[in-house]
């Protein structure tokens, strides 16, 4: 779950070790975390940001290949093909 802690939250795990969260940051914790701190009023909730099926799309075609971005060598993507033989077959 995702929140924005608008206060310093120590959070008590039930192994007694502690986590600090300081007022401010944001990012991702366990659900009891956030719900604790919601409760206590020291985060809020923050909604996640839907991504778009198009985000990553240049990313990963399946099996782990890439498309060829701007930014590669110019060879990426570029087809081989056999040399030409001349017509003795050499």
């Amino acid at each position: 779950m995702k929140v924005l802690f608008t206060a310093r939250y120590d959070h008590k795990w039930p192994s007694r070790a502690v986590t600090c969260f300081p007022e401010g940051w944001s990012g991702r914790v366990k659900r009891e975390v956030a719900a604790a701190a919601i409760a206590k009023g020291k985060a809020t909730e923050m909604k996640s940001r839907v991504k778009s099926p198009l985000d990553g799309a240049n990313t990963d075609m399946g099996g782990g290949q890439r498309v060829a971005e701007p930014h590669d060598a110019h060879d990426v993507g570029g087809f081989v093909r056999d040399p030409l033989l001349d017509g003795a077959g050499e």
